[in-house]
């Protein structure tokens, strides 16, 4: 591995959320891993479209912080695509460039959760991303709840069709007998 060049963590760690960093600047980039891999699976992307195959190959990417100007695919498009695919994801910006167009328009497009300003504070950053892995959990949780009460919403009904057939099989014998 060449110096200066970001550390790719391990895939392999599961049960930690997964935090998908993408910057162009390889330092940026290597900060962000070091910082964020203490308490998440991070995963690093030189440019977007490496970014855009960690979150398809990661169903479950709870968090994507990427820079908002990068050659090929930029912040913004990148985070559209990624509000698309995986329209649970917290999708935030890390940028040197708070007033720019792009970022109005990420803002605007309803593809960001929030707007992380370099250079960031270790303290802010930590607790911008615990907040953004927060959210993603409590929102595909609760997915995943509603889903169950509809599931067991859907049993009951058919158990009560099931007792109302019972019912008239009953009074139907109970007649047959008078």
């Amino acid at each position: 591995m060449a110096l200066g060049e970001p550390e790719q963590p391990a895939v392999e760690d599961t049960g930690r959320p997964v935090v998908v960093c993408v910057d162009d600047d390889p330092n940026n980039l290597a900060a962000l891993g070091r910082v964020l891999k203490q308490r998440y699976q991070v995963l690093l992307a030189s440019d977007g479209m490496e970014a855009l195959e960690h979150v398809h190959r990661h169903p479950d990417v709870a968090c994507v912080l990427a820079d908002l100007r990068m050659p090929g695919l930029p912040g913004a498009a990148l985070l559209a695509r990624v509000a698309s695919l995986r329209p649970q994801c917290r999708l935030a910006v890390v940028t040197g460039f708070p007033e720019s167009e792009d970022l109005i328009k990420a803002i605007n497009a309803g593809h960001l959760h929030y707007v992380i300003t370099k250079p960031w504070r270790l303290q802010d950053l930590l607790q911008v991303v615990d907040q953004l892995v927060n959210t993603f959990r409590l929102e595909r949780d609760n997915t995943r709840l509603v889903g169950e009460l509809r599931q067991a919403n859907q049993q009951l009904r058919e158990h009560v069709l099931v007792l109302a057939r019972s019912e008239e099989h009953t009074s139907e014998l109970q007649s047959h007998h008078d």
